[in-house]
């Protein structure tokens, strides 16, 4: 069975320990520099969507830049500008709009960086659809996504964009993890986490720490899983714009049940799904029937689990619709 990111957090349980009297977070909600050709259109409310739907995927939060890339893509689409129409269709793909399986919508990117002279041209642009498809290749095929990524970082380093050399460093640490280079995953992703730190890059320490709770619950280190797992929660809930961190959420419950604190997991969980409620979150209160539905199943409660995950299901497709398929984590 591969081995997925989020264990691969305990690696670097250390590195993490030395960045914790770094700099508070805070959100640097800058023009997004791969807009930079947008800002010549006079079709002001394309960019300003456009740059809307950025400003939430730099947090990681596909969820809500979603409707934000359509839109925008319809507005370029009718002002007849390929280039950006084309960047917030591929925002639009990330953000999981299209049904497709990851297997399909990766072979389908990869032909338009081979094919279309727009991202032949554009670094900036094959930059952003080399980001898109490396998420996808992390989730199926590690030497194309170590390829993606590697480009990144090539095209980051001329483009000077320090952000996504930090991200791309990363991303191949975490590539390094998955052929078994423990040594060069722990530098690389060491590093990435530091300079996101330092950099105030909210949407990659809610990214790192909710992995590495994640990883530190995967090795029962549960009262450690817990407290990385709250300072993402802590980042989050201090940048809304971030969303819901459904992983480290999880990790804080399932870290408080395999602590024996049971009650106190089902007590946070029936809040967190009050609040999501009351917010009327379909898409929160379909995670958090999720969460509640692999406690019970942790439980051995079967019928409990059954019963959660209908409830998850429904929720799911009620904000996403049958046919959608879910972003990869």
């Amino acid at each position: 069975m591969r081995i997925t990111r989020a264990t691969f957090g305990v690696m670097i349980f250390g590195i993490l320990c030395a960045t914790a009297t770094a700099q508070e977070s805070k959100s640097t909600d800058e023009p997004n520099p791969l807009l930079k050709q947008a800002a010549a259109s006079t079709n002001d409310e394309a960019e300003t969507t456009l740059q809307r739907a950025l400003h939430f995927a730099d947090l990681y939060n596909w969820h809500a830049s979603r409707p934000y890339f359509a839109r925008a893509k319809q507005l370029f689409e009718a002002a007849s500008d390929k280039r950006n129409a084309l960047y917030a269709q591929l925002g639009e793909i990330r953000a999981g709009a299209d049904p497709a399986p990851i297997t399909e919508l990766s072979y389908r990117l990869a032909q338009e960086l081979a094919t279309n002279p727009i991202l032949q041209s554009d670094k900036e642009l094959r930059m952003f659809c080399l980001v898109v498809k490396g998420d996808f290749d992390g989730e199926i095929d590690v030497p194309a996504m170590r390829r993606d990524w590697a480009e990144v970082s090539v095209l980051a380093k001329a483009l000077e964009n320090a952000k996504w050399q930090y991200r791309a460093q990363g991303q191949l640490g975490f590539a390094d993890f998955y052929d078994g280079d423990l040594a060069s995953a722990q530098r690389n992703v060491g590093a990435a986490l530091i300079a996101a730190t330092n950099a105030g890059d909210v949407g990659a320490q809610i990214f790192y720490l909710s992995a590495t709770a994640n990883g530190l619950l995967s090795q029962q280190m549960n009262d450690q899983a817990i407290i990385y797992a709250e300072r993402a929660i802590a980042i989050a809930e201090a940048n809304a714009d971030a969303g819901y961190p459904v992983l480290a959420q999880h990790a804080r419950l399932l870290a408080m049940l395999q602590g024996g604190r049971i009650e106190g997991a089902r007590t946070e969980l029936n809040s967190l799904l009050i609040r999501a409620k009351a917010q009327n979150d379909r898409y929160q209160i379909a995670d958090i029937y999720s969460t509640a539905s692999l406690i019970s199943r942790t439980q051995k409660d079967i019928a409990g689990a059954i019963a959660y995950l209908d409830e998850a299901l429904r929720y799911a497709e009620a904000g996403y619709g049958k046919s959608n398929r879910r972003d990869p984590e």
